[in-house]
């Protein structure tokens, strides 16, 4: 009998996205539109041609896949109503405990005591 080879499974190149590491054009290509750049860190990165300058100098997604300097998301301010005074006058905090909520807790065990006695 004599041996013969079978061919294995060919590997199927995916291209990676932009701010990618690692990529290179021969087995880690880049998505269409986008290259592969070389950082000053000695990296490769997938790259907008736009902005390859930016991203060799300081690889990240912000800098290789948007434009330089712009945030990637909009803040928003919201500014709210005020209706009525600017400040709430506001009671004068005490440390003790008033009359009133002493009356409120005894008059039911008054009550009850009343009903024992009697």
């Amino acid at each position: 009998p004599t041996a013969t080879a079978t061919p294995g499974p060919s590997a199927t190149l995916i291209p990676v996205l932009c701010g990618t590491k690692d990529c290179d054009n021969a087995t880690n290509p880049c998505r269409s539109g986008y290259i592969c750049v070389q950082a000053h860190d000695g990296s490769n990165y997938c790259s907008s041609p736009d902005f390859a300058e930016a991203c060799k100098s300081n690889p990240s997604y912000n800098s290789c896949c948007t434009a330089p300097g712009v945030s990637t998301s909009t803040p928003t301010e919201v500014v709210l109503a005020k209706s009525g005074p600017t400040s709430t006058p506001s009671a004068p905090v005490s440390g003790f405990i008033s009359i009133k909520s002493v009356l409120m807790y005894l008059a039911p065990v008054g009550i009850i005591l009343l009903g024992i006695i009697l």
